[in-house]
């Protein structure tokens, strides 16, 4: 995710970067369904070597599902409970 100056987990870009990015973990409990209705499997490495399935765009609530959009396509997961953010 990159974060911006007036974002709380900011931090100014190191030499070798041109943005302030942090991994996040986006987690989900009572999933009762997951559908992966587009994909687009880029396999990316970041900076340490890691695997990186590419930018992340948007999560929205939609009807009984969330919806994930990025470089990586679409994903539904459908959860009645809103999913918890945690910052590396």
């Amino acid at each position: 995710m990159r974060s911006t100056p007036e974002h709380p987990q900011y931090h100014p870009p190191g030499p070798d970067e041109q943005n302030c990015y942090k991994r996040i973990d986006i987690i989900f409990s009572d999933v009762t369904k997951v559908d992966w209705v587009v994909r687009d499997m880029h396999l990316y490495k970041d900076a340490s070597g890691e695997p990186d399935l590419g930018i992340f765009y948007r999560i929205v609530r939609i009807g009984e599902y969330f919806e994930l959009s990025g470089e990586f396509g679409k994903i539904h997961i459908y959860s009645d409970s809103f999913p918890r953010v945690e910052y590396e």
